[in-house]
Formats: C-alpha cells, structure tokens, sequence
C-alpha cells in the first residue's frame, strides 16, 4: 500500500465518509477508508519522517469537527476489527499449525485496535480480553514488519508485534 497516496485520497473523502453510514467504505484501490486505516497510514508516514504537516493537519482538524460522527465511526470499526481479531484467535488457538502463517497480516488487525482504542473508548476494555487470549499462544520473537518502523510500534505498547505465534509438538485434527 502507498501510504501517500492512500492518506491523500482518503482526507480528499473524509468528510463524506464521515456523514455516510458506512465503515467500510470503497474506494479505487484497496484497502478501504476507514478510521483505522487512515491512522495506520498517517503512524506509517510518520514512522518514515514523511508525514506531511497539512496531511496531520487535516486530519485533526477533521477530528475536531466531525467529533461526534469520528466518534460513532471509531467505535463502530472498533467492534468490527475485534470480531475479525476474536475469529482469528480461536482460528489460531484451535489449528496453530494451519494459522500461524497468517499471524503476521492479521496481526494488523491488532494494530489497528490499538490505533483506535484511544477514539473509541466504549469497546477498548474488552482488548485486555482478547490478549489474554492471545498471550499463551505466542512466544517472543522479532519484530513483525519492516525494521523502519520499529521505533513506531515500541514493544512495552506493540507487544503483539515482536512475538510469534508458539507451535505445538503434536496437533490433533
């Protein structure tokens, strides 16, 4: 994904996106806009030094006067990352061996409730749950993504980032 050009065509849809119904909204090239992409993108930009002022402008600013739709928005992809999160744990903790190759792309799916829970404070509480799942499943390991961005997701806050999945000796079918 080119975070660029993603944030730019995203903060040129915002407000509209924010007035619709929708959380997953389309655009001409995946993913699609949301909340949480849209800081995904903007921590990946800063991470590389790239972040624009105007494009972190923009976004606050939209923040601001769209608070109580932003707020709506964010808790409702909220609750949709933590059931797509909670379905790839029990996958993940029921055929670890199938699983455990996807954990470093759906691990985004964890980034992203990270990213989000400051802007929807309602569902956060139920993400120390799922870690609670997630942790006997998993062993300390290297950092997940690109090393350039490792200064962006520090461990103590990214925990999720720097382990891997544990593999069992035996797995029954």
């Amino acid at each position: 994904m080119d975070n660029q050009r993603f944030l730019t065509d995203g903060l040129e849809q915002l407000s509209a996106y924010l007035q619709s119904d929708e959380v997953f909204w389309a655009m001409d090239r995946d993913p699609q806009l949301t909340l949480g992409n849209l800081l995904l993108a903007a921590a990946n930009l800063k991470a590389a030094g790239k972040l624009r002022k105007e494009d972190a402008a923009a976004l606050a600013d939209a923040r601001k006067e769209w608070g109580i739709a932003w707020e709506k928005k964010a808790e409702r992809e909220f609750a949709a990352r933590m059931r797509q999160w909670s379905n790839y744990l029990a996958e993940l903790a029921d055929k670890p061996k199938q699983h455990a190759r996807y954990y470093k792309a759906e691990v985004r799916a964890r980034v992203l409730l990270q990213l989000l829970a400051p802007q929807a404070p309602k569902g956060s509480q139920q993400l120390a749950g799922l870690d609670a799942i997630l942790k006997p499943l998993v062993e300390p390991g290297d950092f997940l993504w690109d090393a350039d961005q490792q200064t962006l997701y520090p461990k103590p806050e990214y925990w999720f980032l720097w382990v891997t999945p544990r593999m069992p000796e035996e797995e029954e079918n």
